[in-house]
């Protein structure tokens, strides 16, 4: 297996039969498909697998020689899909073989012989070293396969002397075609790229400390929303009046005790402004001191401030009995002291509020915090916390923070006794709404530097009792299970320490069904198609 320079471009090549059969005169569990050409299932055999980001060709055919028909079993598979590769089911196939110094040959099929299978023939004419080419165009794809080596031989004695004899198929397992198209089936490539190592927390979207109020009742009485009636979502600002309290009877005392208030505090003002007028006309004629008149003065405005109050409750015990809903007449506001949505309303219309009670929550959602719990025992790995990123439940969104969107805030200094951890802070913009307060999330934190390693996704990776393990693809139908040494975790990539080399594709969806079929080991490749 080598990998193609500068580009996702891998090939594995087996010549040769050995314990294999890549004639396609083998037996097949399914009787429908075209046949082979030849009846001779010794006949020296060749097969491919190619891949590229968008498609895989897996592809079996006889020894190329000269004067003798070679049929390519061409299986083509769509890789477009991330978690579930499925065969070409339609487009057009075209071989094209070129021996220098003679005209090339080939031949175009406009459909599959079967959904992700294409059967192409050619007699080569001339022998020596030669280009062997694969082109399929669908309305998804349109790639061109190069395959080598390519040698025409110049007769049979001159095939068989040059396949390779050796078993290559000691510890592989067999994972047909007809098994991976039905199913969610993916692989990917090994790859070294940088890798920010990382450590994982679950988290809390909260309001940002200060951006944050709760609004409730300052007495006992009737409510009264601000019209129009504020709604939860809609925006508000700083001073707002979302509702009015109407205190209530029982805030206030009975009625016959207000009319006797409001009474004798009329009383009292008219014999505070009386005993005024009095004293003033002493004063002009010196008989009492101005100091009795300034006092005089003085109780005047208390009298009237103590009417004013008598009258006030009498007036909210009116309306408040009365049933006027509107009435603001000695009315507590209920007022938003920050900018922000409302985002909690506890009551309605008319409703009678206890002193206390919560009303209105009102929140700024430009920006929140995503707060996570740290353990005592990770604490060493946060301290040289750089950049972060976190997602949220029932969203694929992968939130960044940087110095544009976000901040730390604090990584905690007291632990909490019982949980033995500490909170770690960041705060992030949040202009599109998609972070909702309470929201649960994963928040990641980059423990180190970037360094350049060899991963692939964590979803390759399976526990086979106390080892972890792999299957590696090393053919179109042919796998090897490897017990894999690994590093850090990042963004869903693992780092590969030993088990598999740059290059090699991993099975990421579907490796429990291939290891399933483990214990048959690797079939032959033999198809009736």
């Amino acid at each position: 297996m080598t990998a193609r320079t500068g580009g996702a471009l891998l090939v594995a090549i087996v010549a040769g039969c050995g314990s294999q059969d890549h004639s396609h005169n083998a037996p097949h569990a399914e009787e429908s498909g075209p046949a082979h050409a030849h009846e001779d299932s010794d006949y020296p055999a060749e097969s491919t697998t190619i891949w590229t980001d968008a498609a895989e060709l897996f592809m079996e055919w006889d020894a190329l020689t000269v004067g003798r028909e070679s049929r390519f079993v061409a299986h083509v598979t769509d890789l477009t899909a991330p978690t579930s590769f499925k065969a070409m089911a339609s487009g057009t196939v075209t071989v094209t073989l070129s021996v220098q110094g003679h005209a090339p040959q080939s031949q175009r099929l406009e459909e599959p012989a079967e959904p992700g299978i294409f059967v192409p023939s050619l007699t080569p004419g001339a022998a020596g070293p030669c280009k062997l080419t694969v082109s399929l165009t669908s309305d998804t794809l349109s790639e061109t396969f190069r395959v080598e080596p390519c040698v025409v031989h110049p007769d049979e004695a001159s095939a068989r002397q040059s396949a390779d004899t050796a078993d290559s198929t000691a510890g592989q397992i067999g994972f047909l075609k007809d098994q991976q198209w039905p199913i969610a089936f993916a692989t990917a490539e090994a790859r070294v790229r940088t890798f920010s190592p990382s450590a994982t927390v679950n988290a809390q979207i909260k309001a940002v400390a200060g951006l944050e109020a709760k609004l409730t009742a300052s007495t006992t009485g009737r409510l009264i929303l601000s019209s129009p009636a504020p709604t939860i979502g809609s925006p508000v600002a700083k001073g707002d009046v979302l509702a009015r309290i109407q205190p209530t009877v029982s805030g206030v005392g009975n009625l016959g005790a207000l009319q006797a208030d409001v009474t004798a505090a009329q009383a009292e003002a008219r014999a505070a402004e009386a005993t005024k007028a009095r004293l003033a006309r002493l004063v002009a004629s010196d008989a009492v001191a101005r100091r009795r008149l300034e006092d005089a003065s003085a109780a005047v405005e208390v009298a009237s401030a103590r009417l004013t109050a008598a009258r006030t409750r009498l007036s909210s015990y009116q309306a408040s009995a009365g049933g006027t809903a509107r009435a603001t007449a000695g009315a507590f506001r209920i007022t938003s002291p920050i900018d922000g949505t409302l985002v909690e309303q506890n009551v309605t219309e008319g409703e009678t509020v206890s002193a206390g009670a919560l009303l209105f929550s009102v929140i700024d959602l430009d920006r929140v915090w995503v707060e996570g719990r740290v353990f005592e025992a990770d604490l060493a790995r946060f301290e040289n916390a750089a950049g972060a990123w976190f997602t949220v439940d029932g969203r694929a969104d992968v939130f960044e923070i940087d110095g544009d969107s976000g901040r730390l805030v604090t990584i905690g200094h007291v632990l909490d006794p019982a949980s033995r951890t500490v909170p770690v802070v960041y705060e992030v913009a949040n202009p599109s709404r998609k972070l909702r307060i309470g929201q649960f999330a994963e928040l990641s934190v980059a423990t180190d530097a970037p360094r350049q390693s060899l991963v692939v996704p964590d979803t390759a990776l399976l526990q086979d009792g106390n080892q972890t393990v792999a299957f590696v693809q090393v053919g179109g139908e042919t796998f090897e299970r490897r017990v894999v040494g690994v590093g850090a975790r990042s963004r869903g990539m693992v780092e590969i320490r030993s088990g598999i080399r740059a290059g090699e594709r991993v099975v990421t969806v579907g490796a429990y069904d291939v290891k399933l079929s483990s214990a048959g080991g690797a079939p032959a490749h033999g198809h009736a198609h």
